[in-house]
């Protein structure tokens, strides 16, 4: 659910570079949202719906916007 050219961390990757800023999953972000993903037997949709909201915390951000790097790690993940 975590890698690959169609994972919800490609997309909102790709998605956060077009809005000019970039994202950044630390290995433990990862492992810990691969644990929530795993405790929430839905997959897929479960990870899609967490990056969506750490992402959203972000998305009308200016510095964002102007090339901050938004990183996701297991506090940040902690925290949904």
């Amino acid at each position: 659910y975590l890698s690959g050219s169609d994972s919800p961390v490609a997309r909102y990757t790709e998605m956060a570079e077009r809005l000019g800023g970039k994202l950044v999953l630390t290995e433990d972000g990862k492992a810990a949202l691969a644990e929530k993903v795993a405790n929430g037997n839905t997959g897929y949709r479960m990870a899609d719906s967490l990056l969506d909201e750490l992402f959203q915390r972000y998305l009308f951000d200016p510095d964002f916007a102007s090339g901050a790097t938004l990183t996701i790690d297991a506090a940040q993940v902690a925290t949904i």
